[in-house]
């Protein structure tokens, strides 16, 4: 995404999808043969770096540290790019450097590392929306009859179909995943729940495409509330 950010063609993001996409996929496969194979053995703590030292030896061991600078650069460059909209008087390489001190101090947290993997997936379930409002904005409105950037185009402080979206589809994952898994909720829904809903047991990382789903629905229906049904209301506000 980084290298072809500003590519003159849209047939230059080819390399991007049918060589970077597909080479991560193998990258995963390969990098969960390996962790089945390092648990197996009797290990315990799968971190990437015991697992390529049991793999490869030495030589394993420095290519995680080869891969991470590598996947280091293109999403310190991004995280400027996007923290700089929120700082637009601060040069690009004052908050790149920032965000790398940031995230230098954060990857010495054991408890960080140990986690990482939920942590990623509580941050992808809660930006996920955001993505499907954009996709949902530029590809789907103008094929239906409703207008893209609607907020911007209105003059309107903020997008409530949008945020509703945001949160509502969120929640939704949350709930569904937190309902089995935290305490409190478990507690609060005890003998409570309708058979099929007790029935589900979600883990977090599957909630990405219940999520998406219910995001579009979210995103459409409130925007066809706002544009459509109620476009006097906006007018007067």
């Amino acid at each position: 995404m980084t290298i072809f950010r500003y590519a003159k063609k849209w047939t230059q993001g080819f390399a991007s999808a049918f060589g970077m996409y597909l080479g991560h996929y193998g990258a995963w496969i390969a990098s969960g043969i390996l962790c089945a194979a390092y648990l197996a053995a009797g290990h315990v703590n799968p971190q990437p770096g015991n697992i390529a030292l049991f793999g490869a030896g030495i030589t394993g061991a420095i290519c995680v540290v080869i891969a991470g600078w590598t996947t280091a650069n293109p999403t310190l460059y991004r995280a400027g790019l996007a923290i700089q909209v929120a700082t637009p008087n601060w040069k690009r390489w004052k908050v790149t450097f920032a965000a790398g001190i940031f995230m230098i101090v954060t990857a010495c947290i054991p408890a960080v590392n140990a986690n990482l993997d939920r942590i990623v997936g509580y941050y992808g379930l809660f930006f996920m929306p955001l993505g499907v409002c954009i996709f949902i904005d530029i590809w789907v409105f103008p094929k239906i009859g409703l207008i893209s950037d609607y907020a911007e185009k209105k003059n309107l402080l903020i997008s409530w179909p949008a945020t509703v979206t945001w949160i509502g589809s969120f929640l939704f994952s949350i709930f569904l995943y937190g309902k089995d898994h935290y305490v409190w909720l478990s507690g609060l829904l005890e003998g409570r729940q309708p058979e099929w809903l007790a029935k589900i047991n979600a883990d977090l990382l599957f909630m990405v495409a219940p999520e998406w789903v219910v995001a579009i629905i979210l995103y459409l229906g409130f925007s066809l509330i706002q544009q459509k049904l109620r476009p006097g209301f906006i007018k007067s506000k």
